[in-house]
């Protein structure tokens, strides 16, 4: 039965590459089910890559189905590795779940899924840990932060914005330029996306007193607090294109 799901896994994989990923899912599952009664670590890997072939389905063809799939799969999978005997699995498939809310949430008008989460990726970072997984770590430190700027970009709520610029820094802290400089470039740029939204939030929270000093026939532009939130966002915006002029020079042409 080994055998047979191994055998399983290596077509799944060829789909994967074929980018057939329905099929692969598919695969995944026989493999699953073949060994499930025989081995229990093979069966939480192919428990883990059956959802992320479906969260792949959902992402590249707009797929929401696929994506609830997933996360049923992804459920199913936390039950063959409770957080008390097997955290490190329990941490990585937290984080699947949270990548597959994550996609979902942002095609949905609800932000229940991306509050959903946040909650995955924090419990994720309960067990993965900087000091015992820093890789792990800073993965969920990433995933966390964009998750974080997509509510923060709909709401331009300006300390959920901060909370994903901090997110990105600390994964920053793990994956340097001098490690892994295409995760790098890639944690930048996403850090300097959460900053240019921070700016634009920033800004915004001046409308009101703009609008009532307008009201009053007064110099909206040049309050103290429009001229601070101004000054503030140009800040912000000046490190963005410092960021992202290091990016160009790893990411290059």
């Amino acid at each position: 039965m080994t055998d047979i799901a191994d055998t399983y896994a290596v077509n799944a994989a060829t789909a994967v590459r074929n980018f057939d990923h329905a099929h692969a899912a598919e695969l995944y599952g026989k493999a699953f089910d073949a060994v499930k009664d025989w081995d229990k670590p093979k069966a939480v890997d192919f428990k883990l890559r059956q959802g992320d072939a479906l969260t792949d389905q959902g992402y590249y063809t707009t797929d929401n189905a696929a994506l609830n799939e997933a996360l049923a799969v992804y459920h199913d999978a936390l039950l063959l590795a409770p957080k008390q005997t097997d955290a490190r699995n329990w941490g990585k498939i937290l984080n699947r779940i949270g990548q597959a809310q994550q996609t979902l949430g942002s095609r949905l008008l609800d932000s229940s899924m991306l509050d959903a989460a946040v909650a995955s990726f924090n419990d994720a970072l309960t067990v993965q840990t900087l000091a015992d997984a820093p890789l792990d770590w800073a993965t969920a430190q990433n995933n966390l932060g964009n998750v974080l700027f997509s509510i923060g970009a709909r709401a331009l709520s300006v300390p959920m914005l901060e909370e994903a610029v901090a997110a990105f820094d600390a994964a920053l802290t793990v994956d340097t330029v001098e490690v892994d400089p295409v995760k790098w470039a890639t944690i930048q740029s996403n850090r300097a996306g959460a900053q240019i939204s921070l700016a634009d939030a920033v800004y915004a929270s001046t409308e009101d007193v703009q609008v009532r000093a307008l009201q009053a026939g007064q110099d909206a532009e040049n309050l103290p607090e429009v001229l601070a939130a101004r000054d503030r966002a140009i800040g912000i915006l000046t490190e963005a294109v410092t960021s992202l002029q290091g990016v160009l020079k790893v990411r290059q042409r």
